[in-house]
């Protein structure tokens, strides 16, 4: 079997590209499960997503929850881990709210990792167009940042209603 090397899987809401994600990293010894999620403890709709999530995962990830984008960036600067980063949306939406880019510095950093990783990323393409100025902004990031991980990483996966498709593998 080949090695996993550094993976894009994208997907729309609730497409499975998560659970599909993890999976690609199921015969590596304990990956890291970097969750961008941020939080509100009052969203209780989110909250119950989270634990359905770590429910799933069991205890065969390393579980670290790192919200703010810039201590993401630092926490990838140093870990030599196999990790599964989920998700470039919640990672794409911090920063906006922080009012920081830091969308080329992230794409550069998993450019320049050895290790094995897998990057679950939203695709916004495929949905209506938003009427307000955040939504278009994030719409526009999260496709930028999209097509450069595409460019940057090994594979690159599409999920739709739970079924992978190869989009581009790293022999062509």
């Amino acid at each position: 079997m080949r090695s996993v090397g550094s993976i894009l899987v994208l997907g729309g809401t609730r497409s499975g590209k998560s659970s599909f994600a993890e999976s690609l990293l199921a015969e590596s010894e304990k990956p890291e499960y970097l969750a961008t999620l941020r939080v509100d403890p009052a969203d209780v709709d989110a909250l119950n997503r989270v634990a359905s999530h770590r429910d799933r995962r069991g205890d065969r990830f390393v579980t670290r929850e790192i919200a703010a984008p810039a201590d993401l960036l630092s926490y990838l600067r140093n870990t030599d881990q196999p990790f599964l980063l989920d998700s470039i949306g919640n990672f794409v939406a911090s920063s906006l709210f922080d009012n920081v880019d830091l969308d080329s510095e992230l794409v550069k950093e998993l450019s320049n990792k050895g290790q094995t990783f897998v990057v679950v990323s939203e695709e916004v393409g495929l949905s209506l167009h938003p009427e307000s100025k955040i939504g278009r902004d994030f719409v526009d990031r999260m496709g930028a940042i999209n097509q450069r991980l595409a460019q940057a990483l090994d594979d690159v996966y599409f999920v739709h209603a739970g079924i992978p498709v190869l989009l581009r593998g790293r022999d062509g």
